[in-house]
């Protein structure tokens, strides 16, 4: 059977998660109800469940190529193969996509006597640190960068 996703559909899906995230994070409670009131918050989240729903079942299935993980996992700013720095802050459904990745891709490694996928986890571990790094060892700089950060996520909105 062939599944007709491609690129295209990775970055539509990976703008989705991040507005949801984003959206999420501007609340005390996480519940959006507050900004949309009980109908939309009701529909909000619904779909945000129905979405969670439909990446696992990607992801579970093999319905994405290891390509298409990778543009997913890039557009969402948490590619292992990246070699930019790791942001300091990754909302829930960003990170479960990651997680959901790492896992799967670990037990099919298993299942097939190879184990590539460590390397991805301590590529992220190195960058994390790399970032923390920077930031201490010059904090201006790294100020500069986070907001930079916060100015294009303001723009995106």
């Amino acid at each position: 059977m062939e599944y007709n996703l491609g690129e295209s559909q990775m970055i539509v899906l990976a703008g989705i998660i991040k507005d949801l995230d984003r959206e999420t994070s501007r609340t005390d409670s996480a519940s959006i109800c507050v900004y949309f009131g009980p109908i939309l918050g009701q529909l909000y989240e619904e779909f945000s469940q129905s979405l969670a729903k439909f990446i696992h079942n990607i992801l579970a299935t093999n319905m994405l190529s290891d390509n298409l993980q990778n543009v997913l996992l890039a557009q969402l700013g948490v590619s292992p193969k990246n070699e930019e720095t790791w942001p300091l802050q990754v909302y829930s459904r960003t990170l479960s996509v990651l997680a959901q990745t790492l896992l799967l891709r670990q037990q099919r490694e298993k299942d097939e006597l190879r184990s590539d996928s460590e390397t991805s986890c301590v590529m992220i571990w190195l960058r994390l640190l790399n970032t923390l790094k920077r930031a201490i060892l010059t904090p201006s700089a790294f100020s500069l960068l986070l907001m930079k950060e916060k100015v294009l996520k303001f723009v995106n909105i």
